[in-house]
């Protein structure tokens, strides 16, 4: 039986190795949020295996805090860069590799429940898509 990797795991250890490490990356948001900024909260919210032995097409909605509009704006579209320079490198962590990116919706300001609590503080957000396959074995002859 063939098992793809968690694509959600390998896309939040490439963020977390392309970021600086003052950003936190996480899948949920936490309840105290603005305790933790810079944050980068990513998570799986579809995606199809096209052929499931061989890749993964992982869809993720990306948000991104931090304490001005300009610094959101600026984590959004790195985070765009780095899911991007991941796939371009194909990154590996948990048995996948990165493969491919497609940007879905570019980063955008959000307005909602999360930033209306403290009005100060700002949320971008994207979509992407990328392929993650399974690290293959490599033989020592």
């Amino acid at each position: 039986m063939i098992v793809l990797p968690d694509a959600e795991a390998v896309i939040l250890a490439a963020l977390r190795h392309y970021l600086d490490n003052s950003v936190r990356v996480m899948v949920e948001v936490p309840a105290q949020w603005w305790q933790h900024l810079p944050l980068v909260a990513c998570r799986r919210v579809s995606g199809v295996a096209p052929d499931p032995r061989h890749f993964d097409q992982a869809t993720v909605q990306v948000n991104c805090f931090a304490e001005t509009r300009r610094a959101a704006s600026h984590l959004g579209r790195t985070v765009r860069g780095s899911l991007f320079q991941a796939a371009h490198d194909q990154f590996q962590a948990d048995g996948g590799v990165l493969q491919r990116y497609r940007e879905i919706v570019g980063p955008f300001l959000v307005r909602d429940e999360f930033t209306a609590e403290i009005p100060d503080l700002s949320r971008f957000s994207l979509s992407a898509q990328l392929n993650v396959r399974a690290v293959r074995a490599t033989s020592d002859s």
